[in-house]
């Protein structure tokens, strides 16, 4: 409960003191509009007359306007604006969940005291200032799913109890809703671990664990596959082929895993669109699969996560813990933790919170690292405790630098289009935006995108066509204010002006 209350305050605490969260990464947009679908009480969009005026990033037009995402994340900003009528309410809860959730794990996995420090350690690096609970990208959803099923493992292990045996369910589900196919290479360790304590019961004490055990994961694992096969249904039309593959196939020639192989160059309709998937998706793939470059592609993968998780301040807590393999569950973490990161290699792109499922475990190791140090002593003095007791506040000071940095400067592109889209908004007369980039624009700053129900939203976002295709866009949108908005024309901040044929 105190891990819960300090994260959720916390982080709520940033985002209204600070600063509030703002949309900035294309899969930001992509779950906010699949919240506003969800919230709109369906699955999906119909596709819209004008949509290759509207066409963006990590979401498709046909056969339906849908975000190629699992529907988690989308469903938990989804509650947020429903219920309170702002996703960014759904960050705070979900960091609440998650730290609570870690430090139930905890209990399961450390000592008593040392189970409070490692979620005191989670609630500064995940709960707070962390873009998991400050930005609408997810992870914190993945990291919750995975916390309760490696929290209800050890106690599934000590005695059959129903309700463990539900929560292992639901954090599977969660990871099945959020990051599929990391969620299925982090849950595996969980599968092999219950079957063998299967086999080594004696035949009566069979009978009840498939009573307690698995009985309940299979009956909430049976409901999240009805489900997953009836959102899949509803969007591609058929039950197992997921959103994310009808996206890559619009738009994708580098393949999400590196065993496979390119895919011809699909027909593109924007420069922009073809740049970044020609460009920074192609690339990722064609670098690492040179094997000259093989081992530099390898470490660059493994710096990403080492930097999120471990850091220069948990390092040597992470190498103490080596000395620390002797408890079995202590092995049982390292060996998942190992194999869940050998796995992920083979994705063709890598950004930290794919290894949310296992940040539970992550934090076990190095506070199992923590306790080895606080046997260290030099030249006869146990220095390790003052060690571990530094490593601690020093949390504190990369907390504060973590939400240092959460703020954004006030001429950076994401807030200017929030501002300009607050503005038009708050008019009484519905607006149209036509986007026009200069030849130096990033394809990472992608102004146009839409909420779920574009006709009835107060500002549409376009892109700038041809004239003629401009005036049939113009003309459907007769009602409408047309505004020509020029991105990267040499002016440091882009300006709304009326639109003119």
């Amino acid at each position: 409960v105190l891990a819960a209350s300090a994260a959720g305050l916390g982080s709520a605490a940033v985002a209204i003191f600070v600063q509030w969260p703002v949309p900035r990464v294309h899969d930001e947009f992509s779950y906010l509009m699949a919240a506003d679908t969800f919230a709109h009480g369906r699955f999906a969009n119909p596709t819209h007359p004008m949509w290759r005026h509207l066409e963006t990033f990590h979401v498709f037009f046909t056969p339906v306007y849908a975000s190629k995402y699992p529907p988690g994340q989308g469903l938990t900003l989804a509650f947020g604006q429903v219920v309170f009528g702002e996703p960014a309410v759904s960050l705070w809860i979900s960091a609440a969940i998650l730290c609570g959730a870690l430090a139930w794990m905890f209990q399961a996995w450390l000592a008593p005291r040392w189970a409070a420090l490692a979620a005191l350690i989670a609630v500064a690096q995940f709960g707070i200032g962390n873009y998991w609970t400050q930005s609408y990208w997810g992870g914190a959803l993945a990291a919750t799913g995975g916390a309760l099923a490696f929290g209800a493992l050890p106690r599934i292990l000590r005695e059959q109890r129903v309700r463990d045996a539900l929560l292992l369910g639901v954090g599977l589900a969660l990871l099945a809703n959020s990051r599929p196919f990391e969620g299925v290479v982090a849950s595996l360790p969980i599968a092999v671990i219950l079957l063998v304590h299967c086999c080594r019961l004696s035949a009566r004490r069979h009978l009840t664990a498939l009573a307690s055990t698995a009985i309940p994961i299979v009956c909430v694992l049976g409901a999240c596959v009805l489900w997953v096969a009836h959102y899949n249904r509803s969007i591609t039309g058929f039950a197992s082929l997921v959103p994310y593959w009808i996206h890559d196939r619009l738009y994708t020639m580098a393949p999400p895993f590196l065993w496979m192989p390119l895919a011809p160059e699909p027909h593109y309709n924007h420069a922009v669109i073809r740049e970044y998937w020609t460009g920074f998706g192609l690339e990722e793939y064609t670098r690492q699969m040179d094997l000259s470059r093989l081992g530099e592609s390898l470490v660059a993968k493994v710096l990403v996560f080492w930097r999120f998780y471990v850091g220069v301040l948990w390092t040597a807590p992470f190498v103490a813990v080596l000395f620390a393999l002797r408890t079995p569950w202590i092995r049982l973490a390292a060996a998942t933790t190992a194999w869940f990161f050998l796995v992920l290699l083979s994705e063709t792109y890598t950004l930290a919170h794919y290894a949310a499922p296992i940040a539970g475990l992550l934090l076990v190791l190095i506070v199992a690292g923590l306790r080895r140090m606080t046997l260290l002593r030099l030249r006869g003095q146990a220095v390790g405790r003052a060690a571990v007791v530094c490593l601690c506040l020093a949390s504190l000071g990369s907390l504060a630098g973590q939400i240092a940095t959460r703020k954004r400067p006030h001429d950076a592109w994401d807030q200017v289009r929030a501002r300009i889209h607050a503005g038009l908004a708050a008019d009484a007369q519905p607006d149209l935006v036509i986007v026009r980039y200069g030849p130096k624009h990033d394809a990472d700053d992608e102004w146009v995108f839409n909420a779920a129900d574009i006709d009835a939203s107060p500002v549409v976002w376009a892109r700038d066509m041809s004239g003629d295709e401009n005036r049939e866009l113009l003309d459907y949108f007769r009602g409408r204010r047309a505004w020509l908005l020029e991105v990267d024309m040499g002016e440091a901040v882009p300006k709304l002006v009326p639109y003119s044929l």
